[in-house]
């Protein structure tokens, strides 16, 4: 079958699409707006802007982790390395535990062979019930560059920037670190002037990310998965 946006897309449009229109009524329909208050409704939307793609990202991900264990899927519909990934979030707790008190027995019983994580070990078990989107999510949603490439990779995708710059023919890490050395700046140091030129850059580029993200995930889980797990 051809591509088909996902439903985390359907839903991230039509957030960045009200986005867009509250930044253009507060730039061209209300001449009155003092530029400070103008200011501010461009400085949240840039806020807004991160949050969606957050959201997307994370429901993108924890939509086709749903679905392989909803699904009855067996490990091998998930790549080695994220089997590897939920292995080690699992037990490297344990591992902290035995550097910090040298408890060998503590560390023997809580690495038991009967954990349910070593299911995935055997590609013709069912990804056991134990694997969800917040484990593969854990501490990387806030979409920073570095985030990203670190949740792609542990669901298989380890040159996750290569491929987006081939389908947008920019340097999609700098373009990110850029958007987020803006929003951070709003945040902590000195907000920056932001003209509605500005704003129409970041939304353009964040919507072309998006898009980029929804492709390669599409081809990802129809190759790992099958159609059935794409939603």
């Amino acid at each position: 079958m051809p591509y088909s946006k996902s439903a985390a897309k359907k839903s991230f449009d039509a957030r960045v699409k009200d986005l867009d229109r509250h930044a253009r009524h507060a730039a061209y329909r209300n001449k009155k707006m003092r530029n400070e208050i103008r200011d501010l409704v461009f400085h949240s939307v840039i806020f807004h802007l991160s949050a969606a793609l957050e959201d997307y990202v994370a429901s993108l991900i924890g939509s086709w982790i749903h679905q392989v264990v909803a699904r009855g899927m067996r490990s091998n519909a998930l790549p080695p390395v994220a089997r590897s990934y939920v292995i080690f979030h699992r037990q490297k707790v344990h591992y902290a535990n035995f550097l910090s008190t040298n408890d060998e027995a503590r560390i023997l019983k809580r690495l038991a062979i009967a954990n349910e994580e070593y299911k995935l070990l055997n590609e013709e078990l069912e990804v056991p019930k134990i694997l969800t989107p917040s484990i593969m999510l854990h501490e990387k949603k806030y979409p920073s560059s570095d985030n990203i490439k670190t949740l792609f990779n542990r669901i298989g995708v380890s040159n996750v920037f290569d491929l987006l710059g081939k389908r947008l023919e920019i340097d999609v890490e700098l373009a990110l670190k850029s958007f987020g050395d803006i929003r951070t700046s709003i945040a902590h140091e000195s907000p920056p002037n932001l003209s509605m030129v500005d704003i129409e850059s970041q939304i353009g580029f964040i919507k072309s990310l998006a898009g980029a993200i929804d492709r390669l995930m599409y081809s990802h889980v129809r190759e790992c998965s099958g159609e059935q797990c794409w939603t």
